[in-house]
């Protein structure tokens, strides 16, 4: 986000990760934003994991923004987490995750972008950023707020908790929602169903040699 309150941002330090949190490792993570904006702001976020202490990478995919510092410009690294009750923020965290779940099933056949602009105007105003009234008197970020507070005990394993700066060291930049389970990159899925098919190959010749 561009604009910044000095006053939010004290108070979300002021609360450190509970050091039993369930910390998986770090990784480097790359981010895009673009339009639609709102009050000054983009909506739309990617990310990249580029590489991890984890195992964990991802292609480019959609990812929801929950914290109000600035983006960086380059390639941090993130702690990673993930969202189970012994995060502090798990709360906020927990029903922001069932928005980044669920917000393509409010699709009335609009466009996307817009759509997922309007599900992260609904995860700032869950996580109580700025103190600002993200969400409208009516309108699809409206609804999907409200959905989202309805869900008292969700429970998500679909995505990650990536919070910076690692290990507390560093600037601090923005915290976002990234996906557990990426989407394969073409060139995996190719190479997958290659490697399929040369299986199913090979089996058939066995078969026939029987």
């Amino acid at each position: 986000m561009k604009k910044i309150s000095l006053l939010a941002i004290v108070s979300f330090l002021a609360i450190p990760l509970a050091a039993n949190a369930t910390l998986l490792g770090t990784g480097s993570l790359d981010i895009n934003w673009s339009g639609p904006t709102g009050d000054g702001y983009y909506l739309d976020y990617d990310g990249k994991v580029t590489s991890s202490s984890f195992g964990y990478t991802t292609d480019w995919e959609e990812v929801f923004c929950v914290s109000d510092q600035n983006a960086s410009s380059g390639i941090p690294t993130y702690d990673f987490y993930t969202i189970t009750s012994d995060l502090p923020n798990y709360g906020s965290l927990s029903k922001a995750a069932w928005i980044a779940d669920n917000w393509e099933t409010f699709n009335t056949g609009g466009d996307l972008d817009i759509l997922k602009g309007e599900a992260q105007k609904a995860i700032w105003q869950i996580m109580g950023l700025m103190n600002n009234d993200w969400v409208g008197v009516s309108g699809t970020d409206l609804l999907i707020y409200n959905a989202a507070l309805s869900e008292t005990n969700y429970v998500t394993a679909n995505w990650y908790y990536a919070y910076s700066p690692s290990g507390g060291v560093g600037t601090d930049f923005q915290d976002y929602l990234t996906p557990t389970n990426p989407v394969p990159e073409p060139a995996t899925m190719l190479l997958l169903g290659s490697g399929l098919i040369g299986l199913a190959g090979l089996g058939r010749k066995k078969f026939v040699k029987k």
